[in-house]
């Protein structure tokens, strides 16, 4: 139970860590910060590598139910974007706690960084997750958003239901950018 709890008491540490000193949360405009990141496959991708590309830059952790229920379409979001848009993700998590999730829960993002609390804290000022940022070829931010948002629909025998948005939500941000 004890151990279970680790990850809560960590990630609120680090929430209230971030709400005190870091007063600099990145904005629609903003040049996305510089960044070296180590993935989980033992490579680094740093700014230097996505340079003159579209960027879709995901925030994420493994205890975050909404960050774990976006999953499948960013998936799908990736497969269908992947020849004009890099995909990268960041965790705080370390390397082994983010390789064990994922041998059960499919994430194709191309690049999976780890370990990345420092940066997600100095440099982007993050306390909300999840979090993603749809960067344009010069680095700068076109978009911020968080996880997919609830739609309320109503059926057609007059019951209100609430439904998750899909991948589209995003590729509306993307197909304005794209240089087709």
């Amino acid at each position: 139970m004890k151990i279970k709890l680790l990850p809560y008491v960590l990630f609120f540490i680090t929430l209230i860590s971030n709400a005190q000193t870091n007063n600099t949360a990145l904005k629609v405009g903003d040049e996305f910060p510089y960044f070296d990141l180590k993935t989980i496959d033992g490579y680094s991708v740093t700014s230097d590598d996505i340079q003159g590309k579209l960027v879709f830059f995901n925030l994420w952790f493994i205890h975050c139910k909404p960050c774990i229920d976006e999953l499948p379409e960013l998936n799908t979001l990736k497969n269908h974007y992947e020849d004009d848009v890099v995909f990268i993700s960041a965790t705080f998590e370390t390397e082994n706690d983010v390789k064990q999730f994922l041998l059960e829960t499919r994430f194709n993002f191309e690049y999976i960084a780890t370990d990345a609390g420092q940066f997600l804290k100095n440099e982007i000022g993050n306390i909300s997750y999840p979090k993603n940022f749809i960067i344009d070829y010069d680095g700068t931010i076109k978009a911020i958003k968080g996880g997919l948002p609830v739609k309320t629909v109503t059926t057609l025998d007059n019951k209100i239901v609430k439904k998750k948005s899909d991948f589209t939500y995003f590729a509306k941000y993307l197909d304005n950018l794209i240089n087709y």
